[in-house]
């Protein structure tokens, strides 16, 4: 298998740990499909992880944030060097996730 298959593979993961999450919890977490060509930078501004000052993740979010991330590094090794840096710094966070840290990570897979 290519690498591009196995890219595919990961967002399709990631895309059912996001619609294994409770279905009243999961109401944004969605890797945007349509709108991953217009995405430019492998984290918006706008998402700053370091400042975040949401709430914490409950543990459901918690372990998919961890899974995720996993994911996210796999690919690193294997296709996507571009995006290393963006992940590496969201792996920081596998202690005490938060809400904006966890969009940043769908964020990522919307870039791929």
């Amino acid at each position: 298998m290519s690498s591009k298959t196995h890219t595919k593979e990961a967002i399709i993961k990631a895309s059912e740990i996001l619609d294994k999450l409770s279905p009243g919890s999961r109401k944004g977490w969605k890797i945007s499909y349509f709108s991953r060509k217009s995405e430019k930078t492998q984290i918006p501004e706008s998402l700053n992880p370091e400042l975040d000052e949401f709430e914490l993740l409950d543990e459901e979010h918690h372990n998919a944030y961890q899974r995720l991330v996993i994911i996210l590094q796999w690919i690193c090794m294997i296709r996507k060097a571009d995006i290393q840096f963006a992940v590496y710094s969201l792996n920081r966070f596998n202690a005490a996730p938060r809400k904006n840290q966890l969009k940043a990570v769908i964020w990522i897979f919307s870039y791929l």
